[in-house]
């Protein structure tokens, strides 16, 4: 199981993901002034104007960087002390070898003075005993944590790049002379490596192997090995691959994580999901014909005639004049005037009938007013959610989103609580009261409680 150390880390990862994703936009704010973060739990933090170059008051020559003069200092080994202030954030876009980086360093307490001989690593394995320093890496980031005396976190060096996550991590420990590049390095961590694979992205899993400690000796449920066991079926690998390390992540963060919490939760999933087919089960079908759009969306406004076929009404009223300016907004009764038009292009029918707001996720929210609910317990829990209330789209072609959503819908609604009763109607209740596909989520159930029980 993860130390206290990693414990921290993954507390704070909603922080680093936070200002992954609004890099740009705090990079830009923070030339003029200070900006403060618009996420809950971290509004005290703050994007510092110090990490751009500014000029001395005392002299024309700029001042150097923040971020700069941290990585010269660990570099060179000299002058321990470092300035900072409070729950700050220092950015910087910095270039290694002709690869752009963007760096964001996080001052956790302030002002802080590094034991240098406590940082120098001999290989990667000494991080296993090291409890000044830990890293790891996610899809997007790599993490260089410090510690104090106290075994408290002092500062946090983000690295992200378009590159592999992993090799920029290790690159930056060389770099920085955290860890020295040398023979004996490489012949110590070579067991290490050849366990690392692509798809291994939590914090945990890395540092677990950081540990010398084998990832399937763990009492650990959320495995990749259990998705494929699950949903494989020799098709879609790729896209469970992809989903899995959001899956590990949320599933953790919303409190799915006993046998009976994840066998309910994923039997919801895989149905919804379309048994992870790929984007196009992320969304509900609405790739409807002009039949289906006047069968299914347009009742006010056709009806069946005497010869017409089911779900294919002709018979058609007066629809804009009479529903205009009711349920029916301008967009529908555009539709609804014009089917053809709209025929099987399903965002199009979705934005007309429902404003976008359609069945979306691994769980399929529905509703405007669910979105909403969704989007604020993300907030509220720590998340930072792409804004899909502005777009609901992202629910559909966003795939960390999606399972950030998932999740939070799955705890926020009771389904914890129901999966442990064991209570797979309640849980159907909650997630649609209306499907008509228990038969095929019970049977999923029963099979991922089997794969589960025989692990």
């Amino acid at each position: 199981m993860p130390d206290k150390h990693e414990k921290v880390i993954e507390k704070q990862l909603s922080l680093y993901d936070y200002v992954f994703d609004k890099y740009e936009r705090y990079f830009v704010s923070s030339k003029t002034k200070d900006t403060y973060l618009s996420l809950a739990n971290y509004n005290k933090w703050s994007v510092r104007i110090a990490s751009h170059v500014l000029n001395n008051k005392s002299s024309n020559k700029p001042k150097e960087k923040v971020c700069k003069k941290v990585f010269d200092k660990l570099i060179k080994k000299k002058n321990p002390v470092f300035n900072f202030e409070k729950q700050a954030i220092y950015v910087e876009k910095y270039t290694m070898e002709n690869v752009s980086y963007k760096i964001a360093i996080y001052a956790h307490q302030g002002g802080l003075t590094l034991d240098y001989k406590k940082i120098s690593l001999k290989s990667m394995s000494d991080l296993a005993n090291s409890t000044y320093i830990k890293a790891g890496y996610t899809q997007n980031y790599g993490l260089l944590v410090f510690y104090n005396e106290k075994q408290q976190p002092i500062m946090t060096i983000q690295i992200a790049t378009d590159g592999d996550p992993k090799q920029s991590t290790i690159k930056w420990l060389n770099y920085l002379g955290i860890v020295t590049k040398t023979d004996i390095q490489e012949e110590n961590d070579k067991p290490i490596f050849d366990k690392i694979k692509e798809n291994l992205l939590t914090i945990t899993q890395l540092m677990l192997l950081w540990n010398n400690e084998n990832l399937s000796q763990k009492d650990e449920t959320i495995k990749l090995e259990l998705f494929m066991d699950i949903f494989n079926n020799g098709k879609n690998e790729k896209f469970i691959e992809t989903s899995f390390p959001f899956f590990y992540k949320y599933m953790k963060h919303f409190n799915i994580d006993t046998d009976l919490r994840i066998a309910h939760f994923l039997s919801q999933v895989g149905k919804e999901c379309g048994y992870f087919s790929g984007y196009d089960g992320l969304k509900e079908n609405l790739k409807y014909n002009s039949c289906n759009i006047r069968h299914n969306l347009c009742q006010r406004c056709y009806k069946l005639g005497s010869t017409d076929k089911p779900k294919c009404p002709s018979l058609k009223g007066d629809c804009l004049a009479k529903y205009g300016t009711s349920k029916y907004n301008l967009k529908r009764t555009d539709m609804c005037e014009h089917p053809d038009k709209y025929a099987f292009k399903d965002e199009e029918i979705a934005m007309a009938a429902y404003n976008g707001f359609i069945g979306r996720g691994f769980i399929h929210l529905t509703h405007e007013d669910n979105y909403r609910k969704v989007f604020n317990y993300l907030v509220e829990k720590g998340c930072a959610p792409k804004n899909f209330l502005n777009n609901p789209s992202i629910l559909s072609n966003d795939i960390e989103t999606a399972v950030m959503s998932a999740c939070a819908f799955f705890e926020m609604n009771g389904a914890n609580t129901a999966a442990d009763n064991d209570d797979f109607d309640h849980i159907m209740r909650i997630v649609n009261a209306r499907d008509t596909n228990r038969n095929e989520k019970f049977k999923l159930l029963n099979k991922v409680k089997l794969i589960i029980n025989n692990k």
